[in-house]
């Protein structure tokens, strides 16, 4: 069982991946803060083959994706303006007849946005034109 062990750790080494992709992503608000993304690109993957790995393979292609996530926003969200927090869960496929690449990704984005001025904000006239 020893030797079992040490094989496996030694493949988990080997079977390091180089990937890399360049996309164009929409995305559509369901509710004030929630989000879904969709979208396509192309993709380029490689690394060893699981059966020899001595042997490199990989694929350039095309890739779809699609995605779920949420604004959080950090500054004052009554303000025109600000920072936001943005949680989002991805799938990637890149469909291949030889090596078809597919992923899912966790991560946060985090953006700062700029709005419209006050005087174009929907404000009391009093509080529209003030510095």
């Amino acid at each position: 069982m020893r030797n079992a062990a040490i094989a496996a750790s030694s493949i988990a080494i080997r079977m390091t991946l180089t990937f890399g992709r360049f996309g164009i992503t929409s995305q559509w608000y369901f509710s004030e803060r929630w989000f879904a993304q969709a979208g396509f690109g192309a993709l380029t993957i490689h690394g060893p083959d699981p059966e020899d790995h001595d042997v490199s393979r990989g694929r350039y292609g095309d890739v779809y994706l699609a995605g779920v996530g949420r604004d959080f926003y950090i500054s004052d969200r009554h303000h025109s303006g600000g920072w936001v927090l943005t949680p989002m869960l991805t799938a990637e496929v890149g469909p291949d007849s030889k090596f078809t690449a597919t992923s899912l990704w966790l991560g946060v984005e985090i953006s700062w946005w700029n709005g419209l001025t006050r005087d174009k904000l929907k404000l009391p006239d009093a509080k529209a034109y003030t510095k």
